[in-house]
């Protein structure tokens, strides 16, 4: 019986410890910092002092990259991001661990959009999360 209770134990923590939550609000809502997420982890965020940042409106596409281009991401999308809720296909590449990666033909849900243009977009498929910003 005792040895029945401690398997069962154990099952219950390796199941809740492997078992990894990538939630929304966590990871993508509460950033206000132009940044890329993907499985939870920050891969790259925008600090004014050592990166760029820049937008084509008519290409729907934003990048970030640092000024030493070490880390950057892209995002290219099907269309311009304008309204909450909305989803829209898109691209994106980045860099990880000196690693570039790339991923075409995600489905992304606009979900926030802030006054001073800037856009917070969640793949729920990859677990991707950006916040981008509309330069005007």
């Amino acid at each position: 019986m005792k040895r029945t209770i401690i398997t069962y134990i154990i099952l219950f923590l390796v199941c809740t410890t492997s078992c990894v939550r990538y939630d929304i609000d966590e990871i993508l809502l509460q950033k206000e910092e132009i940044s890329f997420t993907s499985k939870g982890v920050v891969q790259m965020k925008y600090d004014p002092q050592t990166c760029q940042m820049s937008h084509n409106a008519s290409r729907n596409e934003f990048r970030v990259y640092k000024d030493d281009i070490s880390d950057w991401f892209m995002v290219t999308c099907s269309q311009k991001p304008s309204e909450e809720g909305q989803t829209i296909k898109a691209n994106v590449a980045w860099t990880a661990n000196t690693t570039n990666h790339t991923i075409n033909g995600l489905d992304f849900e606009v979900k926030r959009i802030s006054v001073d243009g800037r856009i917070w977009m969640w793949c729920q498929s990859a677990k991707i999360g950006v916040v981008l910003q509309e330069l005007l």
